[in-house]
């Protein structure tokens, strides 16, 4: 299926390094622009992982919509290897979902790809 999305409706993220940092500065774009809906593409086999890290870091009360687009293949055994979300789970348990501050403080401290 094409989607027809308008280009001024696309925000781009500059600042993330993986699907974490994705989450987190895509939250901070749609507080400071008041966006209530979020359109998430991503790859097939990719979409467990971003829905479990978009709704702990944006809470319940944000809108979500998960596309999904043949991912290639050659990078799903590194994403079967990936402990990114386990360590993530375990350093945003000390945040509340939406707490903008303490996710980023703890991104910034336990993340490995944004604590250099």
């Amino acid at each position: 299926k094409k989607l027809e999305i308008k280009k001024e409706l696309i925000l781009k993220e500059k600042k993330s390094k993986d699907t974490i940092g994705d989450a987190i500065f895509s939250f901070e774009m749609t507080k400071k622009h008041q966006i209530s809906k979020l359109h998430v593409v991503t790859s097939d086999w990719h979409i467990p992982r971003a829905k479990k890290i978009f709704k702990k870091i944006y809470g319940n009360n944000f809108k979500f919509r998960f596309y999904s687009i043949n991912g290639a293949q050659k990078y799903i055994n590194n994403e079967r290897k990936n402990v990114s979300l386990n360590n993530f789970i375990s350093w945003s348990k000390k945040c509340d979902a939406g707490d903008l501050k303490c996710l980023k403080f703890n991104l910034y401290r336990h993340h490995k790809l944004y604590n250099n």
